[in-house]
């Protein structure tokens, strides 16, 4: 089976996707070069902020590693690495990957990404502790942020939102500010996963189709992220 997600991008932002596909084939390991379709690309001959881009964070070097859509008067390179090295088939992104688009062009415009939807169960996201993971649900289905209770094993609780307490990140788009949530406990009490006010979420606090997200690791354990196959 094959799908594909159309995204309206607002131009100047930053807009979290992820990899809700596999390649038509069934690899998971998808080049970054085609993981995503943008309606007129915008593209420079360096990166910068006039060059439509894409980030990946590396939880081990806690840092991003960026590729631009490159292009020289006449000249279209297409997707490259920062330092203008044009993208080849190894370089790549695999199925609940999360990633940064920044749509540099002045007018808004459509991002589709598309492949197979997975047809088995996904394998489990390996969280190191105390790291932030920037992942997706691997399928094309909206999460509510509750189903994260029986999504990772031994979940690190607190009272309030710290680094005490595993976390969830949304960016949101519009107000160019993230939406966290936390995993809230006090002392034998298990609230669950609440907002930054400690208020517990309801179905209306959802992780959209598509969305990439950070998943922060607070335990001082290494541990799974695990999703949940649904019916389609």
């Amino acid at each position: 089976m094959v799908g594909y997600n159309t995204i309206n991008v607002q131009a100047n932002r930053l807009f979290g996707y992820g990899v809700q596909f596999t390649e038509v084939s069934g690899l998971e390991e998808i080049p970054v070069k085609d993981i995503l379709s943008v309606d007129v690309p915008k593209g420079a001959n360096t990166i910068g902020d006039t060059a439509d881009q894409i980030w990946l964070y590396d939880t081990t070097a806690m840092d991003w590693k960026k590729f631009f859509y490159r292009t020289q008067r006449q000249t279209v390179y297409g997707w490259c690495d920062a330092a203008g090295n044009v993208l080849d088939e190894t370089t790549t992104m695999k199925n609940g990957d999360g990633f940064f688009f920044k749509r540099a062009s002045s007018a808004d415009g459509n991002v589709t990404i598309s492949g197979a939807i997975k047809a088995t169960s996904a394998t489990p996201i390996a969280l190191s502790a105390n790291r932030l993971h920037f992942v997706c649900n691997p399928w094309p289905v909206q999460l509510k942020v509750s189903d994260f209770a029986a999504m990772v094993d031994v979940p690190k609780g607190a009272n309030t939102i710290g680094d005490t307490a595993d976390q969830i990140w949304l960016y949101d788009t519009n107000t160019m500010e993230w939406k966290k949530y936390f995993y809230r406990t006090q002392r034998q009490t298990v609230y669950g996963w609440c907002d930054e006010t400690g208020t517990v979420v309801t179905d209306a606090d959802v992780i959209p189709v598509g969305c990439g997200f950070f998943f922060k690791r607070a335990s001082s354990a290494d541990g799974n992220l695990s999703f949940v196959k649904p019916t389609l």
